[in-house]
Formats: structure tokens, sequence, C-alpha cells
């Protein structure tokens, strides 16, 4: 919250609230997903879309996960960071492994970090 303006706040915390229980997936939404969904999703104008996700992608807020299903193919999909929230009862080490160098779980093991 002290590094995000306030409409990229906003839209982290409607991407929280999509997290699925004990993966964080935020599937379906991936880098397929249209301008025109993630105006409806995140409730922000079309021009504010891409510089407000870059901005969370950087800050590790959520990341990107991409697997070659045996049934559906190559999907892609985006994943909460579970330092920020988590949507479960325990989080899987292996989840928190992967955002284990964002800045946000900095942020998260050192409130002093800037």
């Amino acid at each position: 919250k002290r590094v995000l303006k306030p409409i990229e706040f906003k839209a982290a915390y409607s991407l929280a609230l999509m997290a699925k229980a004990n993966t964080n997936s935020l599937e379906p939404l991936s880098d397929d997903t249209t301008i025109s969904e993630l105006m409806v999703i995140l409730n922000v104008s079309k021009n504010l879309i891409k510089p407000i996700l870059t901005r969370l992608f950087n800050l590790g807020v959520y990341g990107k996960f991409e697997v070659v299903d045996a049934n559906l193919g190559q999907t892609k999909h985006w994943i909460f960071n579970p330092y920020l929230s988590f949507s479960g009862k325990i989080i899987s080490s292996d989840i928190a492994q992967l955002f284990s160098g964002t800045k946000c779980a900095k942020a998260f093991k050192n409130p002093e970090y800037k």
C-alpha cells in the first residue's frame, strides 16, 4: 500500500480476491486475457491496464506460470504472490519459493526494505 498508487492498489486487491484457494492461481487470467476482459475484472480504464499490470508484475505482485497439460496443451496462468495474500489454510513452501526473490517478499521479511 505504501508503494502503489491507489488505482494500482485497487487492481492488486482485485487480483487478491480472485486467487484460488491453496494455489493462489489467478486462472483464467493469463497474458492471453484481452484488454476488454481485464477492464471489467480490474475496473480500470483501457489506457491504464498495461502500465498497471507491468508495475504489479515488476514488483512481484503476481507471477506467470506456464505448463503443458496432457489434456489441454500449453496453458499459461498468473499466480498471486502468497507473501501479499494467500487463499487457503497452509502456504505451500513451493508456491512461496517462486516469489522469494521479489520485492514484495523482501518487504514482507524486512519492514525496513525500500
